[in-house]
Parts: structure tokens; C-alpha cells; sequence
């Protein structure tokens, strides 16, 4: 998702860094529908994205508290280099994306 986030420090004993605003509600709403092992998008995000990424429509979804969303998944990116490289050889380098979104699990009800 893309959009503007609050992001903040919360407690005084056990600090907790958390975001809010928007664009954390849709990008956790594209993980919940996604498919495993797959990146789900908003259309807002391809086409923000650039040329360097492949996108695949894959439908319009009845998204909780957004209504329907026209959704794709992320093929394939292409390399700084140029090289051209599939998903799952790019795991390393988006599986701390999804760790990030993973730490929005107990934010998703919100």
C-alpha cells in the first residue's frame, strides 16, 4: 500500500514501536487475501512501482473496511544491474518486507 503513516515509540516500561494510518490497514488487508508465497499488491503500488516490476492482475477483492480493490501479484522485478530475476530467487530480499507486515498481525483488527 502506499500512502502516509503515523509511526511512533508506545509504553513506558517495555517499549513498542507501531504505525498507524491507512496505508498499514490496506497493506496488512493484501497480506490476510494474499496468496502464500506471493506478494499482493493495490493498484496504487504498480503503478507507482515502475517499469522494474512485472505485476500480474489477479482481480477485484471485497477488501474489509475498503470495500472492492483491484489487486495484482508481484511476478518478477528486475535487477539494479539489469538482470532480470524471478520471485522466488528475490526471497531474501522480501521476506524483510513480509517480516515488517508480519509484525502488523496483532494490528490487523485495529
Amino acid at each position: 500500500a502506499t500512502g502516509q503513516v503515523v509511526a511512533g515509540v508506545v509504553g513506558t516500561k517495555r517499549f513498542l514501536f507501531d504505525m498507524w494510518g491507512d496505508a498499514v490497514n490496506v497493506a496488512a488487508r493484501m497480506e490476510q487475501s494474499g496468496l502464500a508465497g506471493q506478494i499482493q499488491v493495490t493498484k496504487e503500488v504498480v503503478e507507482s512501482a515502475g517499469p522494474d516490476f512485472n505485476f500480474e492482475r489477479r482481480g477485484t477483492l471485497t477488501i474489509k473496511g475498503k470495500g472492492p480493490m483491484e489487486v495484482f501479484i508481484l511476478k518478477s522485478a528486475q535487477e539494479p544491474s539489469g538482470r532480470h530475476s524471478e520471485l522466488d530467487r528475490r526471497k531474501s530480499n522480501s521476506s524483510r518486507a513480509l517480516r515488517a507486515f508480519s509484525m502488523l498481525d496483532n494490528y490487523h483488527d485495529s
